[in-house]
């Protein structure tokens, strides 16, 4: 009769587990405030016999703040969670345009690598007894260089594919490493 029940609904379920059970604990109910708001609460409620007179025993909080707390969580988490799908949507095609990049590098690098290689093989071959030592040892240095960088673009390559495979763990010696890179 006074409207505090926002659903009236929620009376008649509320009244029928109450007269089930002989009481309610925390059972969520929303009711009006004096200014019509409606305002969430947990109610615990008990029936007793007070000095021989029925009566009901309730305990009413107010959790209005508690279920705005939820939802604007729930509402960041959703915005959260769209915003990781597109920026995996994104590091996906990045990763795709990165692998595309790497292979058509490749690809063009390889080519004059190759002719490098070769040539300075067949120099190396044909005329390497005219040339004197000097000029042997930069013609050994060429073809080296030219084979290192077709290993780095190789690994350029894999490293562009990393997105596709699973991860595997290696024991490195970091101290090894370190002696080649400063040995290179």
């Amino acid at each position: 009769e006074l409207g505090l029940w926002a659903h009236p609904d929620d009376r008649l379920r509320w009244i029928a587990e109450l007269d089930q059970k002989g009481r309610v604990v925390d059972y969520e109910l929303v009711f009006r405030n004096r200014h019509g708001e409606p305002r969430d609460f947990l109610v615990s409620a008990e029936r007793l016999d007070f000095n021989g007179e029925p009566c009901i025993l309730a305990f009413l909080y107010d959790i209005t703040e508690r279920k705005q707390a939820e939802q604007a969580i729930r509402r960041i988490n959703a915005e959260l969670e769209e915003r990781v799908r597109q920026r995996t949507e994104d590091l996906t095609d990045a990763n795709r345009e990165l692998e595309s990049f790497a292979y058509s590098m490749s690809h063009d690098l390889r080519a004059p690598l190759r002719g490098i290689d070769g040539f300075s093989r067949l120099l190396q071959e044909e005329y390497g007894d005219r040339l004197e030592a000097q000029g042997g040892e930069y013609l050994r240095r060429v073809r080296l260089a030219a084979q290192r960088l077709g290993t780095l673009i190789d690994v350029l390559l894999e490293l562009s594919r990393v997105s596709r495979k699973a991860m595997q763990t290696i024991a490195v010696d970091l101290s090894t490493l370190a002696h080649t890179v400063v040995d290179e």
